[in-house]
């Protein structure tokens, strides 16, 4: 009896063989949190050699991936410039409606990005608007035109943590159901 027949099955793959010959055994079943979307489910069925090939089945289900990505690049820009211009006046008056637009605005931020990015990625989204959050206010805080406040921060994070909530509850595949709809046939576009 040899050292091998006390591995556990799953150990008795040989290098040579790989990941694909591993899967295709069925030796292996991922949780089935590790699935995202349905084409990930496909992923299995696919022969792949790296992580990054589970990340590039997501991007490619999009058809139009690199315009809503530009539009994604189009808001952070302009949430930067309209963080850092001298302060608009209010079309609307109640109290602390720039904590509302803050919470509103952060909150389309980590929703758009989260359509593009698979949920594994959206702690470091998460962690990437708060910064920028974070970075606004101290940029502001150097304005003379601008003022920075602690409870601007909270509100920028509210509402990434609020739409963070919204994508793992399924608001994730909008521009899924969006490219769904557009490009059915017989759909007059």
């Amino acid at each position: 009896m040899g050292s091998s027949s006390l591995k556990p099955e799953y150990l008795n793959v040989t290098h040579s063989a790989g990941w694909t010959s591993f899967l295709s055994e069925k030796k292996f079943t991922p949780p089935e949190t590790f699935f995202i979307l349905a084409p990930l489910r496909t992923l299995l069925k696919r022969k792949f050699t790296s992580p990054a090939a589970c990340y590039n089945l997501f991007m490619n289900s999009l058809k139009f991936i690199r315009l809503w990505t530009l539009i994604g690049y189009g808001l952070v820009i302009l949430v930067v410039v309209l963080s850092l211009a001298p302060s608009l006046p209010s079309p609307v008056e109640f109290p602390q409606v720039d904590k509302f637009v803050h919470v509103v605005t952060y909150g389309i931020l980590m929703l758009w990005f989260a359509q593009l990015h698979p949920k594994s990625r959206y702690v470091w989204l998460a962690v990437c608007f708060i910064a920028l959050g974070i970075l606004m206010e101290v940029l502001q805080s150097q304005l003379a035109t601008r003022s920075a406040e602690v409870w601007d921060i909270a509100a920028n994070s509210l509402g990434t943590f609020l739409s963070w909530g919204l994508a793992l509850m399924g608001m994730n595949t909008l521009f899924h159901q969006f490219e769904d709809w557009y490009l059915k046939p017989g759909n007059d576009n």
